[in-house]
């Protein structure tokens, strides 16, 4: 029986020019095996995999945004990109990608220890109840997991709560 103790994000699939999620469940013996992206490395994009509650209006019609903390102080903000069809739907998955040079406007090697922190930000009144939300870092062909939440729902709005406004994103490494 396999040992079901740890989640991995281990790439993306391109198929017909939609980017997929892959999820795969790896024993520890195997993770030890995979390569993770080198401290040196300079980063190309930030994926925002977030999976939308079944709670009522937990739906959006509106963008949100991203925020990184890096080293030094400098935070840096991203506006989650208008996917094809509807994102932000109740019982359903997104998959964002963030350019640190074009999304962040960020013109220097940032590399994985550099981040500090990721969080979601509101960018609209139309409120956003997150299920589960993970993201991962890529660099080259490299990605390796940044944050994992699992199960917050938490709600994203910008009439709600002060706490509903933003969700800091756990950071793994």
């Amino acid at each position: 029986m396999l040992s079901m103790n740890i989640l991995v994000i281990s790439g993306l699939l391109s198929l017909s020019s939609i980017i997929k999620p892959v999820l795969v469940i790896d024993t520890l013996e195997n993770r030890e095996q995979k390569k993770s992206i080198s401290l040196r490395a300079c980063l190309d994009s930030l994926y925002i995999m977030a999976f939308t509650s079944g709670l009522n209006n937990a739906g959006s019609d509106v963008g949100h945004a991203v925020k990184i903390g890096l080293t030094g102080g400098v935070t840096k903000h991203s506006l989650l990109p208008n996917l094809p069809g509807d994102d932000y739907q109740r019982h359903k998955g997104d998959l964002w990608k963030i350019s640190f040079k074009d999304d962040f406007l960020l013109d220097y090697c940032v590399m994985k220890y550099d981040i500090k922190s990721i969080t979601i930000m509101e960018n609209s009144n139309d409120g956003w109840n997150i299920e589960t939300i993970v993201t991962f870092i890529k660099s080259g062909n490299d990605y390796e997991l940044a944050t994992s939440d699992f199960h917050v729902k938490h709600w994203i709005d910008g009439n709600g709560d002060d706490s509903h406004r933003h969700l800091e994103l756990t950071l793994v490494f």
